[in-house]
C-alpha cells in the first residue's frame, strides 16, 4: 500500500503558497511610486480646449485657480491703480439736534490695490448735493483711508476705514457764533460687496457711516450707494 507523504502544517503551507504567488507577481511595480498624471491635450478629445475660468493649465498639468471678472480667486484681487465713483442717498441721524433731511450723495475715489485685497485710497464725498442736509447745508468729506476686499468669495465683501476733513457750507452756522463755512475733523467706516463685471470692472454696493465733531454739533450721516470700480492692473501670476 503506497504511503501518503506527510502534509505540511497549515501555517507552513500558507507561507509556501504565498512565496510562490509573490514570485510570479510583478514586484517591480510595487517598488516604484504610484504616479497619477493628467492627460495631455491630444487625449482630451471629449473635453473643450480650455476649461471655464482657466481652471486647468493643460500644458503643465497643474492647477492655477479660477478667475472671474476683475478678480483672481487663487491669487487675490487685481493689483494696480484703482478708481471708483458712487451715487446714492445720504440719511443724517438727528444726533446734532438740527433739522435734517435725506439728500443725494456722490463720491469718488482713487488709490492703489494689492493682490492680497488691501488698498489705500483718497476719497471725496458730497453728502448734501441738493443742499437739504442739516438745515440747508452742504456737507463734504475729503479723507484718506484703507479698504480690504476678501478675495476668496463671490461676491467679495469689503470693509473700509477713512479719516480726514469734513467741510460744512451752510446758510446758517453749524453752532451758535460759528462760521457759515468751516472745516472739521471727520471720518467714516463702511462695508459692502463687490461684484466682478469683467476683468477690470466691478459693481460695488456699499453702506457707510460719516461722522464729524463740528464744534458743539456731532454730525452723523449714513449713506447707501451703488458704485463702479475700475482697476488698471491685472490678476497676479
Amino acid at each position: 500500500m503506497p504511503t501518503r507523504p506527510p502534509s505540511l502544517p497549515l501555517p507552513v503551507s500558507s507561507l509556501f503558497f504565498a512565496a510562490i504567488a509573490i514570485g510570479f507577481f510583478p514586484t517591480r511595480a510595487l517598488s516604484e511610486p504610484l504616479v497619477l498624471s493628467l492627460p495631455d491635450e491630444a487625449s482630451l478629445g471629449l473635453l473643450p480646449e480650455r476649461l471655464p475660468g482657466d481652471l486647468l493649465d493643460l500644458g503643465s498639468s497643474r492647477l492655477i485657480g479660477w478667475h472671474h471678472g476683475g478678480h483672481h480667486g487663487a491669487g487675490g484681487t487685481n493689483e494696480g491703480p484703482t478708481f471708483g465713483i458712487d451715487a446714492g442717498g445720504a440719511f443724517p441721524l438727528p444726533s446734532s439736534g438740527q433739522e435734517a433731511a435725506a439728500s443725494v450723495a456722490l463720491g469718488a475715489r482713487a488709490g492703489y490695490q494689492w493682490a492680497d485685497g488691501i488698498a489705500v485710497q483718497l476719497r471725496y464725498d458730497d453728502l448734501g448735493l441738493n443742499r437739504t442736509l442739516l438745515a440747508n447745508s452742504q456737507l463734504q468729506f475729503l479723507t484718506v483711508g484703507m479698504r480690504y476686499t476678501f478675495p476668496y468669495f463671490l461676491p467679495m465683501p469689503f470693509i473700509e476705514a477713512m479719516a480726514g476733513s469734513a467741510f460744512v457750507n451752510s446758510s446758517v452756522p453749524v453752532e451758535p457764533g460759528g462760521e457759515v463755512a468751516a472745516a472739521f475733523f471727520g471720518g467714516a467706516v463702511g462695508v459692502g460687496l463687490s461684484v466682478p463685471l469683467s476683468r477690470h470692472l466691478n459693481l460695488d454696493l456699499a453702506a457707510r457711516d460719516y461722522m464729524s465733531e463740528a464744534g458743539a454739533a456731532f454730525l452723523d450721516v449714513l449713506t447707501a450707494q451703488v458704485g463702479i470700480g475700475f482697476t488698471v492692473g491685472g490678476p497676479p501670476r
